[in-house]
């Protein structure tokens, strides 16, 4: 049994190593433009650096249950078209038993991913935003899609899109909450559906203009909302004065968003109870998410050990394809999760989990199904 466990464990390795390295590259590969982008704009070394860095573990977080999955539909798949599993089957090894080198392997991962998604991924995440932050060639860079950013002394912004338009200095922002508090005691609050960025020719200055506007309060002395067609804010100044830059969701470690979670109206002041909602769903989903990817490695090899065994080719190119449609449908389900963040009353933070059981339910009924058919 020794030497059929240290065979397995040869063959997988190879085929999980190989793959590793290919989805690793494929998913370095957009870095690239970025790279190109920011030194086009004039990007310091420093800052390269941090986003080729960061790239790296971002990758592998997606890489690595990747090539678990395709390595065990390789492996398995050779095994059962060459006839090695049915001779294996007829000696009294139960599959459960063929199948444990792959299992511990992925345990192996899973740790591995967990540290990554834990501790390194949001640490880099976190210098290369700070730099960012600090040499940003583009102004537009400060304000991240998707999150409150309260780098601006005296604004919180909220963008839900932002992207940049023909004209180099311009950019389109959707989805716009602001809340302006830059005259002391008086806090104004802006919603707007779309609206544009332009920098100004020093690049110390932006000037934001807002379609279909919602405000309140239209003026300090004037309580009470108001619907605009169209809204200029006073200029916005992100000189050398801005606030130093403050970690985000992304930037915190599984811990540390475990122990936000209580506190989320503590972090963000002065956000309404809508908004602080959103917030908690958005650390709790991060939080899950982490734990989902890296439980992914565990599940997929209770999966691919089963669609291996069940495909019967020795084409690679067929369980690339079965491996990659798993992965996408897993990963479908993350991304919709992200998407309902907006939406605290789903439980979004469950949904990140569906994929997860479910691959390990079906992986764990096939192994049994095809250890009870022998």
């Amino acid at each position: 049994m020794r030497t059929l466990q240290i065979y397995i464990l040869k063959a997988f390795t190879t085929v999980f190593m190989m793959t590793l390295v290919v989805f690793t590259f494929v998913l370095c590969l957009a870095v690239v433009f970025k790279i190109t982008d920011l030194l086009a704009r004039g990007g310091s070394t420093e800052l390269i650096w941090a986003i080729v860095s960061s790239r790296i573990p971002e990758a592998l977080v997606f890489s690595i249950p990747m090539g678990v999955l395709t390595g065990c539909v390789l492996v398995f798949n050779r095994l059962s078209s060459d006839g090695e599993i049915v001779a294996m089957q007829a000696c009294g090894i139960s599959m459960w038993r063929i199948a444990t080198i792959p299992i511990y392997v992925a345990v192996l991962m899973t740790v591995i991913c967990l540290h990554i998604n834990s501790n390194v991924l949001p640490e880099s995440h976190y210098r290369r935003s700070e730099l960012v932050h600090r040499f940003a060639a583009s102004p537009f860079l400060l304000f991240e899609a998707g999150s409150f950013v309260r780098d601006i002394e005296g604004l919180t912004f909220y963008i839900g899109k932002i992207s940049e338009t023909e004209e180099e200095d311009q950019a389109r922002v959707q989805d716009v909450i602001i809340y302006d508090a830059r005259v002391s005691g008086f806090v104004r609050e802006y919603r707007a559906d779309h609206g544009f960025i332009r920098i100004g020719r020093s690049r110390r200055w932006i000037r934001m203009t807002l379609q279909d506007v919602w405000v309140n309060p239209l003026m300090p002395d004037r309580p009470g909302p108001a619907d605009l067609e169209s809204c200029s804010l006073p200029p916005i100044y992100i000189g050398e004065h801005r606030r130093p830059y403050r970690r985000k969701h992304k930037d915190m470690s599984v811990a540390e968003l475990y122990h936000s979670l209580p506190h989320i109206a503590e972090l963000f002041p002065g956000l309404t109870g809508e908004h602080i909602r959103i917030q908690r769903m958005k650390h709790s989903v991060e939080l899950n998410r982490r734990l989902v990817l890296s439980a992914f490695c565990l599940a997929f090899a209770l999966l691919g050990v089963p669609l291996g065994i069940k495909g019967h080719r020795k084409e690679s190119s067929v369980g690339i394809a079965v491996s990659l449609g798993i992965v996408f449908v897993c990963y479908l389900f993350i991304a919709l999760a992200e998407a309902l963040t907006r939406r605290p009353d789903v439980p979004a933070d469950i949904i990140v989990w569906i994929p997860f059981v479910g691959a390990a339910a079906l992986g764990g009924y096939l192994i049994q199904r095809a250890n009870a058919c022998r």
